[in-house]
């Protein structure tokens, strides 16, 4: 940097070595090479290209994706721990994060999934598809994660592979140029419980762990059963039910939300075989007993929490960066806002 009609030492941004103007380029102060130099472009964190190998890097990388080559030289393998004997080398990823304990996803039921992120933010799901297509037969449509408000891409996503192999092809291309931009290709890992990762569609509440939940519920064993779901949301966990129940089966759903309520009524006219009621799932045993003293339930499911339809809506305070009222509700028709209350409660009673 230029001061006061004179160069200074500067720290590097990108990689926080210091640095000493040079014209217009930068001379590295404390690496092994001091003659070797930083490019403008480099320093802005723009992607760069591998001396030893031409393999193009993502900007945050300090060594090559193919060769293993310092982006300033001197051979190197990040993140491992070395091994050596008299016949052999080998290399030994270490173990340093949650991610690297995941367990990797992938069976012929599910297909073979890899993550791709770094990906242009103008392309679309066949633009994806396309650029992915000499890998292998896709087992189902491209998932760009896209951002709620907007629509718009985030510049990631997932591919699922109807093959292993297809899948071995796909993360070949890891670093590989996609228009202006390097993508990185890994394999999807499910959680350390075992469970595949699901995304919310566009617009809509994506139920969690929905197979577990039906399994778990054992409706197979008894398809004819009465079952409850105590937590009736936008009824994505209630609408899987109902397509594995039988023919005599019957659910019945509670919430106190009155959009859940609307949504429920609404599918108690299309299925004869679900219930909605609009009190708290701990009034179920009391309900149940009124209204249906000779049912024997089955099974019964509690999603506890707040469900993302309540979180997108400013109106009910539930997320504090939205400008909203001080709601806090589940159900709105009845009680005190939480801002009301705050007006009204004595300092006492609100410890």
């Amino acid at each position: 940097e230029k001061l006061n009609g004179r160069f200074v030492k500067v720290m590097d941004e990108t990689n926080g070595i210091q640095t000493q103007n040079v014209g217009n380029t930068f001379t590295r102060a404390n690496t092994g090479d001091m003659n070797r130099k930083t490019t403008t472009n480099e320093r802005e964190g723009r992607d760069w290209t591998c001396k030893k190998c031409n393999g193009e890097n993502f900007a945050r990388r300090e060594t090559c994706y193919k060769c293993g080559a310092r982006r300033y030289g001197e051979q190197s393998t990040p993140g491992t721990a070395m091994r050596v004997n008299a016949s052999t080398t080998t290399t030994t990823k270490k173990q340093n994060n949650a991610g690297d304990r995941m367990v990797a996803q992938g069976s012929e039921e599910e297909g073979y999934e890899v993550f791709v992120k770094y990906l242009p933010k103008n392309v679309d799901e066949s633009d994806i598809a396309d650029f992915f297509k000499h890998c292998g037969e896709l087992k189902e449509e491209v998932n760009l994660l896209r951002d709620q408000a907007t629509g718009n891409s985030k510049g990631a996503g997932f591919l699922t592979f109807r093959t292993i192999q297809s899948r071995e092809n796909a993360l070949a291309m890891d670093g590989e140029r996609f228009l202006d931009r390097t993508v990185s290709v890994t394999v999807a890992k499910k959680s350390p419980f075992g469970t595949r990762g699901t995304t919310q569609a566009l617009g809509t509440h994506t139920p969690a762990m929905l197979r577990e939940t039906i399994d778990s519920l054992g409706i197979a064993n008894d398809p004819n059963g009465v079952y409850i779901d105590g937590t009736f949301g936008r009824g994505g966990h209630t609408r899987g039910i109902l397509n594995v129940l039988g023919e005599n089966g019957q659910l019945h759903a509670f919430d106190l939300d009155p959009e859940a309520i609307t949504v429920g009524r609404a599918l108690e006219k299309e299925d004869s075989r679900f219930h909605m009621h609009h009190a708290p799932f701990g009034s179920m045993f009391k309900v149940m007993r009124e209204k249906y003293a000779k049912v024997k339930v089955a099974g019964v499911f509690l999603d506890l929490g707040i469900s993302s339809p309540q979180f997108d809506d400013k109106s009910r305070g539930f997320r504090p960066e939205q400008d909203g009222p001080l709601d806090l509700r589940f159900d709105v028709t009845s009680g005190a806002s939480a801002y009301d209350f705050l007006l009204k409660v004595s300092r006492n009673d609100l410890r």
